[in-house]
Parts: C-alpha cells; sequence; structure tokens
C-alpha cells in the first residue's frame, strides 16, 4: 500500500516539474504552479486511499489539461481549469489538512488599510488601532500557514 502511495506523489511530482520546464514565463502564473506543488507535498497526509484516489485523478487531469493548453492559456482558461479541477481538493485540503487560502499582499493590506481608515472615520483611533491588531495577527497566521507550505491561491 505504502509503494503505491509514494510512486502516485512521485509521478506527480514529475509531471508538474515537466510542465514547469515547458511552460513560458508569462503562462507561469496561469498554471498554478505553487499551489500544486503545495498539494503535491501534503499528498501523503491524506488519511483515506478513496480520497487519495481522487485527488490524484483531478491533480493528473489538470496537469494533463495544462500540457495540452501550453500556449494558449489565458486568465480564463486558467480560472476555468482552476474552478473544474483544484476547487473541490482545494476545500478538502482545507477541511482535513489545515490549508488556507492565500490572498494577495496587495489586496490584504489595501482591505486592511480600508478598514482601518472607515472605523477612523466613523469611530475612533482606539478602536481603528484594534485594526492594526488584528492585521499583524492575520499576517503572522499566514506567514506560519505559508512556511508550512499550507496554502492555496488562485495564480499562485
Amino acid at each position: 500500500m505504502e509503494q503505491g502511495l509514494d510512486y502516485r506523489e512521485r509521478a506527480l511530482c514529475r509531471m508538474i516539474n515537466e510542465l514547469a520546464n515547458k511552460v513560458g514565463i508569462d503562462e507561469r502564473k496561469y498554471i498554478h504552479l505553487n499551489t500544486v506543488n503545495n498539494l503535491i507535498s501534503h499528498f501523503t497526509s491524506i488519511p483515506t486511499e478513496h480520497d487519495k484516489v481522487w485527488i490524484h485523478e483531478s491533480l493528473t487531469d489538470f496537469i494533463r489539461q495544462c500540457e495540452a493548453n501550453l500556449g494558449s492559456i489565458d486568465k480564463n482558461l486558467s480560472n476555468s481549469l482552476f474552478e473544474k479541477y483544484l476547487k473541490k481538493v482545494t476545500f478538502y485540503y482545507s477541511d482535513n489538512l489545515g490549508f488556507s487560502f492565500l490572498l494577495n499582499r496587495t489586496i490584504f493590506t489595501l482591505i486592511y488599510i480600508t478598514l482601518f481608515v472607515l472605523l477612523l472615520i466613523i469611530f475612533n483611533l482606539q478602536v481603528s488601532l484594534f485594526v492594526i491588531g488584528i492585521y499583524l495577527f492575520h499576517s503572522l497566521y499566514v506567514l506560519k500557514k505559508y512556511r508550512e507550505k499550507k496554502v492555496y491561491s488562485i495564480f499562485y
């Protein structure tokens, strides 16, 4: 049983590495390389054989579709492939393996700055400073998840 598991993980690693070597710089962000690598690196943590089978199939199908569409992958096709092959997998990893969705740092910071300014206008400085504390806590949490490679995102 363990032999089969190792083989699937190695096969996925080989496939994603071959794809990464074939893809151009402009398309790299559209095939979610970091997300797929993170999913593969935690493949052995999947508790049931049934789940390992469908996750392996989903990841394999995703990689094959990316290879089949090299040269024509754009934002729309990338979103479509993510929705079709990776969304269910990332939800599973999130629910069962402690993965978190990773927001773009710019968007992440913009949300907190906007919230800070709104609270400053509506309430006072003390209430607004509370948002800075939440921002720092959230940043540390995301950093911890990032170092554990337990994050996923679109175009990541």
